[in-house]
């Protein structure tokens, strides 16, 4: 075609239209009734893996969608040629036979012959998927920002009250020791000394669980998992707390393999089963029972600390992982906690990729266990 102005007007309408297929990067189909191609673009055919778009003549969308897809597409297109509507602006995900899945923005009409009578259907397809991943990277960003805020303020909500309520018992206690040390007698300077002390000791290991917390936070947590077994681990961290139970009263099982090889950060374990062991002994009347066990399973192995203790209610067991419902109970000693132990032994198997899960009923007990995944070892 040398000279536009020398062409019929049929001859242009077919060069102009032969030129938008070729060159459009959207991609434009024609069907008919029946569903079938009869007139696709460049850009249409190369999506589908075809160089040539002739090659779509009298294919449908079940030759290159997944059957749900074409289904819908096929549906949609039935629902046109019922009532004449067009569906405009429709985002989808389509899901390809053989090749990644992509979003779309597609816009579906009827084609009618010169009676009026619709005799197929046609679309315009455009590619959104970098604007629809942007656009979802957005809004996972918008959510992170949230839960951070939340953190955040939980943080210092935790810093404010369960640092500050300590110290403010601290100084009253050294004060009024202070004040009557030559009033009191030698038992009750004992008595105050042994709750400072305790004082002291948990202020402690809520800094200690903070200072974990905010490391596992800022990804600067050293994760160094080695092949070990897990149960001497156990045994270790056990030993640890035997006195503290013998001292309630409490039964204490052990229901162990002798060796039990998995790959595992021993420190991150081992502060993992101090916190599910020191928590079932504070929560466990005297006189109850703890028992620690293994499952040894074909992909996983399940490790889990069961007592007899009070149970936890409906109401608070949907807080116990979580820092923005974080919240603490005194045991049945009305022995105090930090309310983070949980929290980080949560983050910690999730660093093995593991889960936590709890069964607890009130007054009859829990049952905390957590999972690791097994890794292909080396003898």
């Amino acid at each position: 075609m040398k000279n536009l102005h020398d062409q019929s007007t049929g001859d242009l309408e077919r060069y102009f239209f032969n030129t938008l297929m070729d060159n459009i990067p959207d991609r434009i189909y024609f069907k008919n009734n029946k569903g079938e191609y009869i007139q696709i673009n460049k850009a249409a055919a190369l999506r589908r893996g075809m160089s040539d778009p002739k090659e779509a003549i009298n294919k449908t969308d079940f030759d290159f969608f997944t059957k749900e897809h074409a289904e819908q597409a096929l549906k949609d297109e039935i629902e046109i040629i019922r009532n004449g509507k067009v569906l405009e602006n429709i985002e989808e995900k389509q899901t390809w036979i053989g090749s990644k899945e992509d979003w779309a923005s597609t816009t579906k009409a009827p084609i009618r012959n010169d009676y009026g009578e619709i005799i197929g259907t046609f679309g315009i397809t455009r590619d959104i998927t970098e604007s629809k991943k942007a656009q979802e990277a957005l809004e996972q960003s918008e959510i992170k920002l949230k839960e951070l805020n939340a953190i955040k303020d939980k943080f210092f909500s935790i810093i404010a009250h369960d640092l500050r309520g300590p110290f403010n018992g601290l100084f009253g206690l050294l004060d009024m020791v202070r004040e009557d040390f030559d009033e009191i007698g030698v038992d009750e300077v004992k008595e105050n000394l042994e709750t400072m002390n305790e004082i002291l000791r948990n202020l402690f290991q809520l800094l200690e669980d903070l200072l974990e917390w905010g490391r596992i936070q800022r990804n600067v947590f050293d994760y160094s998992p080695t092949n070990e077994n897990i149960c001497q681990t156990i045994k270790n961290v056990v030993d640890l707390y035997r006195i503290n139970a013998k001292n309630k009263g409490i039964n204490l099982i052990l229901n162990l393999p002798e060796s039990l090889l998995i790959e595992f950060d021993k420190k991150m374990i081992s502060t993992v089963i101090r916190n599910l062991l020191t928590n079932a002994i504070k929560f466990t009347e005297p006189r109850g029972t703890i028992k620690i066990s293994t499952m040894d399973g074909s992909n996983k192995i399940i490790i889990s600390v069961e007592d007899t203790g009070v149970g936890i209610s409906n109401d608070n067991l949907h807080r116990l992982f979580n820092l923005t419902e974080y919240f603490s109970t005194k045991g049945t000693n009305n022995e105090s906690g930090t309310g983070l132990g949980l929290i980080l032994c949560k983050e910690f198997i999730e660093k093995h990729g593991g889960k936590m899960s709890v069964e607890t009923e009130l007054k009859k007990g829990s049952i905390f266990s957590f999972s690791i995944p097994k890794k292909l070892l080396q003898a």
